[in-house]
């Protein structure tokens, strides 16, 4: 596994190098395009397996996962496709759930990652890292308290977004409101009403006074 991570992080200098070549043309375009495609779907693969190991073994998987980070951490810059991206989250996630109190190590690794790509321009992006907010609020209690208060903007600009609630982007919104519902049982803290304007619009929003009494509920201190 570790082989074939090493693979394409090689691979993947060796194209970048070649687009920026002089002989570089629309021939050589389209190999690169479609070797970038084939490097996705194997890191698709070994993200399966991943998350298969350590939902199998769990924190006892964790010393050999730790001999990949270092092909691993590469796989989360903004160079990489949406999908590469999200598999990266989903392998922290699984880490999260199911490893427990040793999962909370990685925090300050894949948190700052995960904050940063829940204000992503792939919708996609943006709902599994807030369903990734979500779970560290839950799983990290402590832990995640120091992110609180970034969390929190970066939940505000997605419910505010003018385009928040364009069909492409409804399930995103929706994950950054679940997660602004864990994150203030965290907080302890009262949520303005202003958080709750956009549920206005929605067709089964109801009033804004009304909904945050809902999300209050079924979020209370």
């Amino acid at each position: 596994m570790g082989n074939a991570l090493y693979s394409k992080v090689h691979v993947e200098k060796e194209n970048s190098q070649r687009a920026k070549s002089e002989d570089f043309d629309a021939e050589v375009a389209e190999l690169l395009r479609e070797e970038r495609e084939l490097e996705e779907v194997v890191f698709g693969i070994v993200g399966n397996i991943l998350g298969t190991l350590i939902m199998t073994f769990k924190a006892a998987f964790l010393p050999f996962l730790d001999d990949l980070s270092s092909y691993l951490m590469p796989m989360r810059g903004k160079d990489k496709t949406a999908k590469e991206r999200i598999k990266c989250i989903n392998i922290f996630l699984n880490l999260v759930v199911h490893c427990g109190r040793a999962s909370l190590r990685y925090y300050i690794i894949y948190l700052p990652f995960i904050l940063e790509s829940s204000n992503d321009e792939n919708p996609d992006v943006r709902q599994i890292a807030f369903c990734g907010l979500e779970l560290c609020a839950e799983y990290g209690g402590y832990n995640f308290k120091p992110y609180i208060g970034e969390a929190l903007s970066r939940i505000n600009v997605v419910i505010m977004h003018f385009n928040a609630l364009e069909p492409e982007s409804l399930e995103a919104y929706d994950a950054a409101v679940l997660a602004l519902g864990l994150v203030k049982t965290i907080a302890y803290i009262k949520l303005p009403t202003a958080f709750f304007v956009p549920f206005v619009f929605r067709k089964d929003g109801g009033e804004v006074g009304e909904v945050k009494k809902k999300v209050d509920k079924e979020f209370p201190f």
